[in-house]
């Protein structure tokens, strides 16, 4: 980070709202590193939801305070892969942390990037999400050595990876010598199944697709109809790997012990509901996705049950889930423990029945 700034809680006094008496204004920065846009419905959300719901809830629940959120969106403070340092810097208050980008520092809050082939329901994998990081103190201990706290339950989901081409695909052997990119989650899949793992960001897929750099890239349906890359990749095959958590809100820790406790309260409500309210604003963006492109001429295809399967075999034959866990720095076999307690609960809890087992390591 180029920057580092203390951590700014701006306390002002202004008239209440409907009353004589004065409300101390509580003054938050938000940022994350994806743009306000429409193809981002969870930065959308989190200026027009998590922000708005905020300042509502303060006002009408608390009677001395008043809460101003302020958004900064797109590289406007930090860039993508630098939120969790602007917020531990206190250049931002709070914000949306990227945690698939954060893999050296945050690497075990990824586990559900870990398991490919869950649900493709995120409302499950949020659920999921909630209890395992609530059995493991861990989480809260690795946010805190960067001084800051998760708020609530506040998760970023969306549904599945999805493969946009500009070949038609139906079986694996289509991925052979073929080049698809991703902005980090599934490059491990990509190659494992075969094709060429490029690793590259949601806004340069349209050229690098457009001018031959690569083949295809790897995305949900919401992403690839809002950057229009159908205009240059008309085959659409949807593979269903599973939804799952790329994002975690966070506080910096000398701004929250600066918050009256009832608002407090209030910040972990608005985050967990924040959560169900990109679910819903993904899915329904998700079904609105796939009908444009359809309209333009896009060819949309399922792949079959079998065939998913042989696709989650390649994964599990070559070990990525137990990779992954491998890989991840946490102490005491804790990465193999949280990946089992995951897939526990979205057995036991979700009723999620996996095509084929993820291949972890036995606990120990």
């Amino acid at each position: 980070m180029a920057l580092l700034m203390p951590a700014i809680f701006l306390v002002t006094m202004t008239p209440s709202v409907g009353a004589a008496a004065e409300r101390k204004v509580i003054t938050l920065r938000c940022g994350a590193g994806q743009p306000y846009a429409q193809g981002f419905q969870f930065i959308m959300s989190l200026e027009d939801y998590f922000c708005r719901e905020l300042e509502k809830r303060v006002l009408e629940k608390t009677k001395n305070y008043q809460v101003k959120c302020k958004g900064y969106y797109g590289g406007s403070v930090a860039k993508l892969g630098e939120v969790l340092e602007s917020i531990e810097a206190g250049m931002l208050d709070m914000g949306m942390v990227t945690n698939c980008f954060e893999l050296s520092k945050l690497g075990l809050t990824n586990f559900t990037l870990w398991i490919p082939f869950t649900t493709d329901d995120p409302a499950k994998v949020i659920r999921a999400t909630m209890k395992t990081f609530g059995h493991f103190p861990y989480f809260d201990k690795l946010f805190a050595r960067y001084n800051q706290r998760r708020i609530g339950n506040g998760f970023w989901s969306q549904t599945s990876y999805q493969l946009i081409t500009d070949f038609p695909l139906r079986t694996l052997e289509d991925l052979k010598g073929k080049k698809i990119a991703n902005g980090n989650p599934t490059l491990k899949w990509l190659k494992a199944w075969g094709c060429t793992s490029v690793k590259l960001p949601y806004p340069e897929a349209y050229n690098s697709i457009s001018t031959g750099v690569i083949d295809g890239y790897s995305m949900p349906a919401n992403i690839a109809m809002s950057l229009k890359i159908y205009e240059v990749a008309p085959y659409f095959t949807k593979v269903d790997s599973g939804a799952n958590i790329v994002g975690i809100l966070t506080m910096n820790t000398n701004t929250w012990n600066r918050l009256p406790k009832e608002v407090q309260k209030i910040v972990e409500e608005v985050a967990t509901d924040w959560s169900w309210d990109v679910y819903k604003r993904n899915k329904a963006q998700n079904k609105k996705a796939l009908e444009i492109m359809k309209k333009y001429g896009t060819k949309i295809y399922t792949l079959p049950e079998e065939e998913r399967r042989r696709w989650a075999k390649v994964l599990s034959e070559k070990r990525i889930a137990a990779e992954e866990v491998a890989s991840c720095s946490a102490p005491d076999s804790l990465a193999n423990k949280v990946a089992h307690y995951y897939v526990k609960t979205l057995q036991k809890d979700e009723g999620v029945k996996f095509l084929v087992p993820p291949n972890l390591d036995p606990l120990k």
